[in-house]
C-alpha cells in the first residue's frame, strides 16, 4: 500500500500511485517507470535505479530528472 505524501501537488507535479513516490515534473515521473507496455511490464524503479539513472531527491522533497546547474 502507498502512502499518501504530504506535499502540495500543483503545476506539474505528481505522485506515483504505484510506489507513492513524488515528482516535480511528469518528464521525471516517466523517467521512473521501466519496462514495456504491451506486454503490460511496466514497474516502477527502484530508489537505486532511478539514483543510477540521475535521479536526484531534490531539497524539497520531490524526485528530479537531474539538478540544475546554478548560472
Amino acid at each position: 500500500m502507498t502512502t499518501r505524501s504530504t506535499l502540495t501537488l500543483r503545476g506539474d507535479r505528481n505522485q506515483c500511485p504505484a510506489c507513492g513516490e513524488v515528482f516535480n515534473s511528469t518528464h521525471a515521473f516517466d523517467m521512473h517507470r521501466t519496462g514495456d507496455h504491451k506486454d503490460n511490464q511496466r514497474r516502477c524503479l527502484t530508489i537505486p535505479e532511478m539514483r543510477a539513472k540521475g535521479m536526484v531527491k531534490a531539497g524539497h522533497g520531490f524526485w528530479v530528472s537531474r539538478l540544475r546547474e546554478e548560472p
